[in-house]
């Protein structure tokens, strides 16, 4: 097994803080559910009882699908290694050879009034990566540091190239 030559590990862990707050938020509403379940309710009140039910459970419902969302997020995101021929992600295997362009892609969010400007300060780089065979890998700036990334594909890609 051969030594990778570089390994840059993902640079934010903010999916590991929004699925243990989904999961508090799960515990917390099931707790609320199970306590207003139990809880005597006056008669001219009952109504705000099942408002709290509907209510709780929502909340559950959303917490847990953020949590099992963010948690599938956070599995897909993992070091990228160089290697002499290859670059390995989490997903997949990328030989050089298999490559046929690699680009950082500035992506603008665009304004819905059809102007063609850019709205706001949420510019994202991405490193596209597009293969021989259509299949496109995407590194994003929140994620690894795109830059240096971008440089470290550049240099082994060119030294790569058959002379």
């Amino acid at each position: 097994m051969d030594q990778a030559l570089e390994v840059y590990q993902p640079v934010n862990s903010s999916l590991h803080l929004t699925t243990g707050i989904a999961i508090i938020l799960v515990i917390l509403s099931l707790i609320g559910l199970f306590w207003n379940a139990r809880r005597k309710v006056p008669y001219e009140n009952r109504h705000f009882r099942q408002l709290w039910t509907v209510l709780l459970g929502f909340l559950a419902m959303l917490s847990a699908v953020a949590a099992i969302f963010s948690s599938l997020t956070t599995t897909r995101i993992g070091p990228v290694k160089f290697f002499a021929d290859r670059i390995e992600t989490v997903e997949a295997t990328i030989p050089f050879r298999s490559i046929q362009r690699a680009y950082i892609h500035l992506d603008m969010p665009q304004s819905n009034f059809g102007n063609g400007m850019a709205t706001g300060d949420t510019t994202e780089m991405l490193i596209i990566v597009e293969r021989v065979n259509k299949k496109t890998h995407v590194f994003s700036e929140y994620n690894y540091p795109v830059e240096e990334l971008h440089g470290s594909l550049r240099k082994h890609l060119k030294a790569f190239q058959p002379k």
